[in-house]
């Protein structure tokens, strides 16, 4: 089954899901795959600091909901030219500078 969610209206397949922290309160994390020209796409938002929002399922109390909320990015690896996956982690909308999406392997 895939899942289809977006950031910033560029859309990836995966998911987040609602982890509680040591101190009670609840983050949202997550792992998507974009194709790299999609992830090109996300880089230019990235580049020009706009807020990045997340928009699609997410695993919360055994149930899947939809949601969007502001995120972060970090690049996670190039898989060949196919698919390009990167982590998100919920933040505040003052905090979603995101590091790049491309790295060296990448021009490969």
């Amino acid at each position: 089954m895939m899942i289809l969610a977006r950031i910033n209206g560029t859309p990836g397949f995966g998911f987040a899901e609602a982890v509680t922290q040591r101190d009670g309160s609840v983050k949202r994390v997550g792992l998507l795959e974009l194709r790299p020209t999609k992830a090109s796409e996300l880089q230019a938002a990235v580049d020009s600091q706009q807020p990045l929002i997340y928009s699609g399922p997410v695993w919360l109390d055994a149930a899947w909901v939809e949601e969007s909320f502001p995120v972060t990015l970090t690049p996670v690896e190039f898989v060949g030219d196919f698919m390009t996956s990167i982590s998100i982690v919920e933040c505040s909308v003052a905090e979603t500078a995101s590091a790049p999406l491309s790295d060296s392997h990448a021009a490969a």
